[in-house]
């Protein structure tokens, strides 16, 4: 979706790092799946924001790096990357993965990159690119597709 095959070289590191994530997302769906089961979805983001939260103020203070005198333009952007953009798509995310289950969750959630490049390009100026917008259309046919009943996209799965 970002770019055609072969127009850079990949560097490994990179590569394992992201497939390395793939892996660790295909193992936390199902994970947060069956432990908030019992809980509310507002519970599970609660618990989930605070041991992240902790977990990020000791690796930050570990390595020197935590600071609580920042600009109030900071500020404002740390309070809205929290409560929009970490707890309020946490808590949709949780919402959809109790109605869809995990799997139909995490095919959904493959349209999070387009919709990325999307904002970037009008929030930020970012260029979208032609092969951005096919890659795109291509993740949100597939999410479709992937949608349909089994009778209707001739898969035979039910």
């Amino acid at each position: 979706m970002v770019g055609a095959p072969g127009a850079a070289a990949l560097h490994p590191v990179g590569v394992v790092l992201a497939l390395t994530g793939a892996v660790l997302y295909a193992i936390y769906v199902p994970m947060i799946n069956e432990l908030q089961r019992n809980l509310p979805s507002v519970a599970t983001a609660a618990h989930m924001s605070a041991g992240a939260a902790i977990i990020l103020v000791v690796a930050a203070v570990t390595r020197g790096e935590f600071a609580i005198r920042l600009q109030t333009t900071a500020w404002v952007a740390i309070l809205g990357l929290s409560l929009i953009s970490t707890v309020g798509a946490f808590l949709l995310f949780l919402r959809g993965l109790r109605v869809l289950g995990a799997i139909r969750t995490a095919i959904i959630s493959t349209v999070e990159p387009f919709f990325t490049a999307l904002l970037g390009a009008w929030l930020l100026s970012q260029p979208l690119t032609r092969t951005t917008l096919i890659g795109g259309a291509l993740i949100a046919a597939a999410v479709l597709l992937l949608q349909m009943p089994a009778a209707a996209n001739g898969s035979g799965r039910s």
